[in-house]
This record gives structure tokens, C-alpha cells and sequence, in this order.
């Protein structure tokens, strides 16, 4: 017989195929009768028991009970989604559908990743999940002012990443939009790339004698530069549909729905999860990760699965978002529509697209 993939057979890498694909469907433990009924098989029932029991014994099966067929185990859950991962494709209607449901959230990243976990839920029926991991506002790479009216402009603080902080500045003095482009080519011409410690008095004047008459925005703008710059921002986790694992028999004990209403206490677990992802970089760094059980690390996804991709821009991880569920899973159907979704928001935040954040904006100045 052939050898297929792990040192597995042909005819092995079928049957456990088969058996985890029947008990994701039904959830109940399969047995050789079916397979011998199913129509994949042409060997007999006593081939396909020897089979069975070979798999048991690499650890690919486990049987719950003595007179019961026999369930996947975590490391037959792996098998099956790395032969998944090998192929697989979104339909043209799935893709539409998520851009065209992202498409009007598409002015700020922390709400494209809010609507990219209530879709993921909604197309799944599991739990969606969007991470947004830390950003560092040590030195800005661009600037832009906005005059809101005749004593308001709006500041755009545009990190490396392509994220952006937004302030709302109030004034005592009119102001024009001349005056608020002037402001804004004196910050990119003398701070871009500085640290707020960098900012040095002289260098304040010099700015004030570009922006004159308008020179009283200097002081206020770099003050909020400061502000912003050190403030502490350690990412943040959405979870969506929790409610929706109850469906399932694997939830069905407290102890297990109690563990996942608590994931937001393990947002810099989720965090780390994301992070080693973008450490992986190359291809590698790009491709949808699951992990099975054990695998995540988490104590709350002990009998469950997570499936992320990580969302890219300028060649930086700025999110990602993902499902979680039951490791019975429809991993096909659950691995297509994490690829397309994350693909869909690379797409919607293109390089030339500001991403600000949606908890940003906030007055500065006088009110």
C-alpha cells in the first residue's frame, strides 16, 4: 500500500479522514460498519477494523468506550487540517459578500476588525475573534491637519505601521485652512521620525517663525504630539458570539462556557498569539494558523479550536481575526472563510489608506 503523508497509508489517511469528517458532521464516535457502508472502501470490514485500531495505536483515534466506534484525537485533527490547508478556495459569492459587508467600516481599522469578528461568527456559527495587537507611538511618520471650522482643526498622527491617532484642537483665534496646511508642513518638514524628547525649544521657535501668522498652533500641536506619543496602548481582543458555542455538546458543562466568557482575561495570551505569528514572517508568517486544544496554550480552548490569520500592512501585523470553536470543527468551510476574510481587509486598508484608530479622537486645548 502507498505511503501517504506522516508515514500514514493511503488507505489510512482516508479512513481517518473519513472518521473525523463523519464526526465533525454528527459528533458522534464512528464505527467500521459505517465506513464499510459509507462508499469510500472497497476492502473488507475486517481490513478497515485492523486499520482502525493501527490508528488508535499511532494516536490518531481514541475510543470512548469499549463497545462505541472511535473519535479523533487532537493529533487526528492535525492530520486532517494540514492535508486541508494543502488546498482549499473561496467562491467568488463568499469574497463579495465580506467585502461588501466591511466596505462601510472601512474609514477606521478598529472597527473593520469589530465587523470582522461579528462576520466571522455569523458566517461560522462560532465565536469570532479580532485582535488588535499594541501599538508604539514613539516617533510619528507624518502629519496632517484638518480645519474643522473657524476655531477647530482636527490633527492626524500617522504611525509607521499606517495607523493613525487622531485630536480635535479648539482655539481662542480664528483659524483657516491655509493656516492648518502650514501646520501641517512644518510638522512633516521638522519632527518627522523625532521622539517627543527630541522636540528641543529652538526647534519649537523655528517652527512658530514657519507657521506665522498662525504661530500659537505650534505649541498646541506639539503639546498633543507629546501626549499622545507616550501614552500606553497594549492592543485589544473582540470576542463575538460566544453565546453561539452553547449549540454544541462540548459546551455543555459550566466549566467550559465559564472558561471562554473569561477569554478577555486572557487578551495578552491572544496577544502573544499574534505576535509570534508576525514573528514567523516570510510566507510562513502569512498563512491561516490553527492550533488544536493543547496546541493554543490558553486553559479556556482546552477542548477547543482556534483558527487566525493574521492582517497585514506595509509588511506590519496590524491585526487579525479568527473563529473559535469546537475541534470538530468544519475546518474547510472555517479555514476558507478566515482566508478570505483577512484577504478582504488587506485589501480594504491599502498602503495609501490612514487607518485611525476609533477610541482616538478626544479636544485638546480650549474648549
Amino acid at each position: 500500500m502507498k505511503e501517504a503523508q506522516n508515514g500514514l497509508t493511503n488507505r489510512q489517511s482516508l479512513i481517518l479522514r473519513t472518521v473525523v469528517e463523519s464526526y465533525i458532521e454528527n459528533g458522534e464516535p464512528v464505527g467500521s460498519k459505517f465506513l464499510c457502508e459509507c462508499g469510500r472502501f472497497t476492502c473488507s470490514s475486517a481490513t478497515i477494523r485492523n486499520e482502525m485500531a493501527e490508528l488508535e495505536a499511532l494516536g490518531y483515534l481514541e475510543q470512548p468506550h469499549t463497545s462505541s466506534g472511535r473519535v479523533p484525537t487532537e493529533l487526528g485533527y492535525r492530520f486532517y487540517v494540514d492535508s486541508l490547508l494543502e488546498s482549499y478556495n473561496s467562491t467568488a459569492s463568499d469574497v463579495e459578500r465580506i467585502k461588501s459587508a466591511l466596505k462601510e467600516k472601512r474609514a477606521e481599522l478598529d472597527q473593520i476588525l469589530t465587523q470582522a469578528s461579528r462576520l466571522a461568527s455569523s458566517l461560522t456559527n462560532y465565536t469570532g475573534l479580532a485582535v488588535r495587537p499594541g501599538q508604539g507611538h514613539g516617533a510619528f511618520c507624518r502629519y496632517e491637519a484638518i480645519c474643522l471650522s473657524s476655531r477647530s482643526l482636527l490633527l492626524v498622527m500617522i504611525n509607521p505601521d499606517g495607523s493613525a491617532k487622531t485630536r480635535n484642537l479648539r482655539t481662542d483665534v480664528d483659524i483657516t485652512k491655509e493656516d492648518a496646511d502650514t501646520l501641517a508642513r512644518t510638522l512633516n518638514s521638522c519632527i518627522v521620525g523625532l521622539s517627543a524628547s527630541e522636540v528641543t525649544l529652538p526647534l519649537m521657535m523655528r517652527m512658530e517663525e514657519m507657521c506665522a501668522p498662525a504661530s500659537h498652533l505650534v505649541s498646541m500641536a506639539v503639546k498633543c504630539i507629546y501626549e499622545t506619543a507616550i501614552e500606553k496602548n497594549d492592543g485589544d481582543v473582540r470576542i463575538d458570539g460566544v453565546n453561539r458555542l452553547l449549540e454544541y455538546p462540548e459546551y455543555s458543562d459550566t466549566e467550559s462556557i465559564a472558561g471562554l466568557l473569561g477569554l478577555g482575561d486572557s487578551k495578552n495570551a491572544l496577544l502573544d498569539l499574534v505576535k509570534e505569528s508576525e514573528e514567523l514572517g516570510g510566507e510562513a508568517g502569512d498563512d491561516v494558523k490553527i492550533l488544536i486544544g493543547s496546541e493554543n496554550r490558553l486553559d479556556a480552548l482546552g477542548s477547543s479550536a482556534l483558527v487566525f490569520k493574521t492582517v497585514k500592512r506595509g509588511g506590519r501585523v496590524v491585526g487579525a481575526v479568527g473563529v473559535i470553536g469546537p475541534r470538530r470543527m468544519k475546518y474547510q468551510n472555517v479555514i476558507s472563510m478566515v482566508d478570505s476574510l483577512a484577504n478582504g481587509i488587506n485589501e480594504l486598508i491599502g498602503d495609501d489608506m490612514l487607518l485611525p484608530t476609533a477610541d482616538t479622537e478626544r479636544n485638546n486645548g480650549n474648549e
